[in-house]
């Protein structure tokens, strides 16, 4: 275990909710970019009404569940925001469950919605 040898967690893991693995690794990419998660520990949604806010507002209250969570984190009401906002992740296969997705188009859709929330300040004005 990476503990006993070091002394230092690992950060916590989130766990496959049905085929969600291209999600997670995706996510756990994006967590570790400081300036991305810094924002997103700090976000409030602003409008109930708009869909990619509260997108971002889910993915943001993820990344802090994860970051307060020294256990495996389980992203049920992003997955359920995912899957209701993006209808290509929430197709089934003829066994009934949900089908293989792609990362890159997950990543894609992710940086896409949030990219219409999210507003960085520049530090020079």
């Amino acid at each position: 275990m990476y503990l006993e040898k070091t002394g230092t967690p690992l950060p916590a893991g989130l766990v496959n909710l049905g085929n969600t693995c291209y999600a997670n690794s995706v996510i756990q990419c994006l967590r570790r970019i400081p300036e991305l998660r810094s924002v997103l520990v700090n976000y409030q949604t602003r409008n109930p009404n708009d869909i990619e806010d509260q997108f971002t507002g889910d993915f943001a209250n993820m990344i802090r569940g994860l970051e307060a969570s020294t256990e495996p984190y389980t992203p049920l009401q992003f997955i359920l925001r995912l899957r209701s906002t993006f209808e290509r992740f929430n197709e089934r296969s003829e066994e009934g469950g949900f089908k293989q997705q792609d990362s890159e188009e997950f990543f894609s859709a992710v940086m896409d919605a949030m990219s219409r929330s999210l507003i960085i300040v520049d530090e020079n004005g």
